[in-house]
């Protein structure tokens, strides 16, 4: 049996926004808007990073562990101390390592300081995507953000820190 699912747009989060509201009437409205469009948003540009890391072979997180491993390549990594920089359970990590190493995109060697522990490095193949593509990747970062005046940079980064700043704390709170 198929579902008609509804994909969440900006109208389709106006309505979940005024159900919630109408059931609850003491919330903040305005606390509701602005975490219902933040969540929104993150949804959107997940799916659009998606879509823009899928058409080099990559995913987002397979990306940015390329990126952090030539960048930051003075030092060896470890598969818990990538996790916790690109901010996924170490599980997924060794999913993301497994996908990038049949690739041979990365190597895993035993550690040179202790051999019970696990690191990671680029192989050659690795070296060379990320060269071709973090490029390409940092143009077209230029191409679509390099239009906006510092006035606006100066406010976002305002909001951005407030908005974080809000989030943080509902993430501690839990739903205790």
């Amino acid at each position: 049996m198929s579902r008609n699912l509804t994909i969440l747009t900006s109208e389709t989060m106006k309505d979940i926004q005024n159900r919630i509201l109408s059931q609850n009437p003491k919330l903040n409205k305005n606390s509701i808007m602005v975490s219902s469009r933040a969540l929104l948003f993150t949804i959107q540009l997940s799916s659009l990073l998606d879509s823009y890391f899928q058409s080099s072979g990559l995913s987002q997180p397979g990306f940015l562990t390329l990126l952090i491993l030539n960048t930051l390549c003075e030092r060896e990594w470890t598969v818990l101390e990538l996790s916790e920089v690109i901010r996924v359970k170490p599980p997924t990590m060794t999913g993301i390592l497994d996908t990038l190493e049949k690739e041979d995109l990365v190597i895993r060697k035993k550690s040179s300081r202790d051999r019970r522990i696990v690191t990671v490095e680029l192989s050659k193949s690795g070296k060379k995507k990320i060269r071709k593509i973090g490029p390409i990747h940092f143009s077209n970062i230029e191409s679509a953000f390099g239009k906006l005046d510092e006035k606006f940079f100066k406010s976002q980064k305002k909001i951005m820190n407030k908005i974080e700043g809000a989030f943080l704390e509902f993430s501690r709170r839990g739903l205790k």
